[in-house]
C-alpha cells in the first residue's frame, strides 16, 4: 500500500452516551472538489468508541476539509466546525495499516488498513477526528468548532410554528437526554474539558504479572480518548512503553483465561496525575496480578516503589 493515494472509507460521527447529538449538515472534501456527505441517521449517543451510523457516506480520495453542523441536545445549542484536515497524515496512515492475525486461517498475519473516518463530538464544541478500522483505531486531530444558529423550522422533521426556538431546545433536551445525566447537569453542570483530559498521555504498559505457567498472548486495549488498538504475543513479549492514553477497557488472554477489564475513568486519571507528578518523565506500570484460583485480576498503577491500587475496575473472566 506504500503508494497508494486511494483508499475505500465511510465517514461517521459519533458522541458520549452521555451528550446525545444529531448531525444538521456536514460533508468532506479535498480543498477543491466534494468528497461526500456526513450521514444524517438521527440521534448519535454510543459513545465516543463506538463507529457510529455511516449509511449513504463513502469515499475513496484522501480529504483535506471537513465541515460539520450539529445540535447537542444536552448543551441546547448548535455547533459548527469548519477546519482543515491533515491530508499527507491520513494518506501515511492508510498506508501504514496495522496487522491482524487471520484465526480463519490458521492465525495467519495479514496487513490490512482502515475503512472509516470516525468524527467524534463532545460538550463545548470539541472533535476529535479517527481512522477507524475495526481493530485499530488511531486520532488524526483535535479541532474546536463555534456555536452557530439554525432555525429549529429548519431543523425538527415536524414543524411547529408556534414553538419558539428555547422551547425547542427544552422539550428535545428532556426527550433525549437520560434522566440520570439532566440530574447530573443540574446538580454539577456539564463536565466541560473532560474529553481533552481523557487524550492526556502518559509513557506507561501493560505489566501481567501472571503465574509461571501464563503467557500473554492477546490484548485489546479501548483508550479514554477513543483510540484502540489490538496487541498479540509477539508484540507483548516486547513489553514497550508507549506515550498513550489511559485505558477505558483491556481485553486481555493468557493460556485458558480470557478477562475483560473496565477502568474507572476518574479513578485511574487521578491515579496516573499522582504517580507521575511524584516521578516525572518515569516510566509506569499498569500491573494486572490474577489472584488465587484465578477468581479475578487486580490491577494496580507502580512506578519506583510507589504503588495504586485500582480498586474500582470492573474485570470478568472466562476459562477458554
Amino acid at each position: 500500500m506504500e503508494n497508494k493515494t486511494k483508499f475505500n472509507y465511510k465517514v461517521s460521527v459519533t458522541a458520549p452516551k452521555e451528550y446525545p447529538v444529531e448531525v444538521y449538515y456536514g460533508y468532506i472534501s479535498t480543498d477543491k472538489n466534494f468528497i461526500t456527505t456526513v450521514p444524517k441517521d438521527g440521534v448519535e449517543e454510543q459513545g465516543w468508541i463506538a463507529q457510529g451510523s455511516s449509511s449513504g457516506s463513502g469515499g475513496s480520495t484522501i480529504p483535506s476539509f471537513v465541515e460539520l453542523t450539529w445540535l447537542s441536545y444536552a448543551e441546547k445549542k448548535f455547533w459548527k466546525l469548519e477546519t482543515q484536515l491533515p491530508a499527507e497524515k491520513i494518506v501515511a496512515l492508510f498506508r501504514e495499516g496495522f496487522i491482524f492475525k487471520n484465526s480463519d486461517k490458521n492465525d495467519t498475519i495479514i496487513k490490512e488498513t482502515y475503512d472509516r473516518i470516525v468524527i467524534g463530538t463532545a460538550p463545548g464544541g470539541v472533535v476529535v477526528v479517527w481512522l477507524d478500522g475495526g481493530l485499530k483505531r488511531v486520532e488524526i486531530g483535535r479541532y474546536q468548532a463555534k456555536e452557530t444558529y439554525v432555525d429549529k423550522m429548519k431543523f425538527q422533521p415536524v414543524k411547529d410554528p408556534n414553538e419558539t426556538q428555547q422551547e425547542f431546545f427544552d422539550t428535545y433536551y428532556t426527550i433525549v437526554v437520560p434522566d440520570t445525566i439532566r440530574e447530573k447537569i443540574e446538580k454539577n453542570g456539564i463536565p466541560f474539558g473532560l474529553w481533552d483530559n481523557y487524550r492526556k498521555k502518559y509513557k506507561w504498559n501493560f505489566n501481567c504479572n501472571f503465574y509461571k505457567k501464563d503467557i500473554n498472548t492477546y490484548q485489546n486495549i479501548n483508550f479514554l480518548n477513543g483510540e484502540y488498538i489490538t496487541l498479540y504475543k509477539d508484540e507483548l513479549e516486547k513489553k514497550v512503553f508507549k506515550n498513550q492514553a489511559l485505558p477505558y477497557r483491556a481485553d486481555i488472554t493468557f493460556n485458558a483465561y480470557w478477562c475483560e477489564n473496565e477502568f474507572d475513568d476518574n479513578e485511574i486519571m487521578e491515579a496516573f496525575e499522582k504517580i507521575s507528578k511524584n516521578h516525572p518523565d518515569k516510566n509506569i506500570e499498569i500491573e494486572a496480578r490474577p489472584t488465587f484460583m484465578y477468581k479475578t485480576v487486580e490491577f494496580t498503577v507502580k512506578c519506583d516503589g510507589e504503588e495504586i491500587p485500582l480498586k474500582k475496575t470492573k474485570v470478568k473472566m472466562w476459562k477458554i
